[in-house]
């Protein structure tokens, strides 16, 4: 039966800020605000289907996947763009939901998917090259009861969606947790894209959105995803927070990502393709940060808290990770050198290391005039140094040293029986509060004035990463 916006159930205006929304792990006021603001739910004068209506029970144990699909069939058949709405309950579902082709979608029941596959696929039906436009879905939870999953498991597939708006609350114990599809085989329209999703909690998945571009035109383009919540992997079968596939048509570009928060993970973002994707605000507690394909370039990453470690396969090397703190951005890593040949050491004298030319410096961090780097924000930092050392005498003590603000702080040694050369490296993890610097000291302890530093770019030089607060 088909009821009309005078019965609809769901409060309009603030009030639905109140329905299941746990804003506990949001970054900043700024997010909130964000957030909150970002009402896609209010719905005025539309017809409604309740799948109460077709014999859903919401008891738990009741496969209600028969009544909600018959419900689904109901509302498709309506021209008025009517309403699938669940009530709230726990809908036990032992096959998927196709709710395709239904613009509009409003779920407060929690769906328990008791089989295999699909959860709740959404958006245009899976085989249509076309788009389903302007779609409006809130889907309040759905969980598997496939622990661990099943591989090819997906909690929420939405196919080929554009200028849609989704949000999803809580998805868990899928091997997909939400999928972005965009099939095109033939140069039809069919894409998903320029949609928006605000995404809460995604729980035990062990991926989590995956942008999912197929056949040979297919595109996943300048979607924005808005995140409030975390994401959480499967306990030793770790995947990724964001994965943006591969596909034979256009690269998945122009994504932007909103506070990612990462609880654990491998990779918190996985890029088989893509270019200018866009990550604010992450959070990362996962093992390693990116992981980018050759195909993947251009994509950028801010940084807030945890592990950067990069895989960057692209022939450019321009995947960049920002370190963001307190509203602003920095990248706070660079390397230098010693160009030239640093001649004739004072004999057991620390003497600083003349790194005169920089191999990378993207925050402009490193100042080659006093051959020192210069901390931009408090934290740890990664320090790699080496020093090779020419016309030595043998068997006499050569040092690679750090110096944090003129104090030597970490110091490595060698000695050699040769008369040729010696490569002494030195390693550390140092605190630098802002404005800190550290320089890199050479010092021989031979007895003559004569040895030198020799330059080159893999020969003498300094590197230094910033890790965590």
């Amino acid at each position: 039966m088909i009821k009309r916006h005078a019965d609809w159930p769901y409060p309009h205006g603030d009030d639905w800020k109140k329905h299941a929304i746990d804003l506990n792990r949001t970054l900043d006021e700024e997010s909130r605000a964000r957030i909150l603001d970002f009402d896609i739910l209010t719905l005025n004068n539309v017809p409604w289907i309740d799948v109460r209506e077709y014999g859903a029970k919401g008891d738990g144990s009741t496969d209600d996947s028969a009544a909600i699909n018959a419900a689904a069939v109901a509302a498709r058949a309506d021209a008025d763009d009517t309403v699938l709405y669940v009530p709230f309950g726990t809908y036990a579902c032992e096959s998927s939901l196709d709710l395709t082709e239904l613009p509009h979608i409003h779920i407060d029941g929690y769906i328990y998917a008791k089989h295999a596959g699909i959860g709740i696929e959404v958006g245009a039906d899976a085989a249509d090259e076309s788009s389903l436009n302007q779609m409006y879905c809130y889907i309040r939870k759905v969980v598997s009861n496939q622990n661990p999953p099943t591989t090819g498991d997906i909690g929420i597939q939405i196919n080929n969606s554009k200028y849609g708006y989704f949000h999803i609350h809580y998805v868990g114990a899928f091997d997909e947790a939400i999928v972005l599809r965009g099939y095109n085989d033939a140069g039809a329209t069919g894409a998903c894209a320029y949609n928006y999703l605000k995404i809460g909690t995604i729980n035990v998945c062990k991926h989590g959105v995956v942008l999912e571009p197929t056949g040979t035109d297919g595109w996943c383009n300048v979607n924005r995803v808005y995140f409030y919540s975390f994401f959480k992997t499967i306990p030793g079968g770790k995947g990724y927070a964001v994965n943006i596939q591969q596909g034979n048509g256009e690269q998945p570009n122009g994504n932007i990502f909103h506070d990612l928060v990462i609880d654990d993970s491998d990779y918190a973002i996985n890029l088989d393709d893509g270019m200018f994707n866009y990550f604010y605000n992450v959070y990362n507690e996962g093992d390693y940060l990116l992981n980018a394909s050759a195909d993947a370039y251009d994509n950028m990453i801010e940084l807030i808290f945890g592990e950067d470690t990069v895989v960057d396969a692209s022939a450019s090397k321009s995947n960049r990770v920002l370190r963001k703190k307190d509203g602003r951005i920095y990248e706070a890593k660079a390397r230098a050198y010693l160009a030239a040949d640093q001649l004739n050491l004072i004999n057991n004298t620390d003497t600083n290391v003349t790194l005169d030319t920089e191999t990378y410096d993207p925050g402009n961090t490193f100042n080659t005039g006093i051959y020192a780097y210069l901390a931009p924000i408090d934290g740890y930092y990664q320090v790699n140094a080496q020093i090779t050392y020419e016309n030595i005498i043998a068997d006499e003590q050569y040092f690679c040293q750090i110096a944090k603000n003129g104090t030597v702080v970490t110091s490595a040694k060698a000695q050699s029986s040769s008369t040729d050369s010696i490569s002494v490296v030195c390693s550390d993890i140092i605190y630098l509060a802002a404005t800190n610097y550290i320089r890199l000291v050479a010092k021989a302890i031979c007895g003559v004035d004569t040895v030198d530093v020799s330059g080159g770019a893999t020969v003498t030089f300094m590197s230094v990463h910033w890790l965590s607060p």
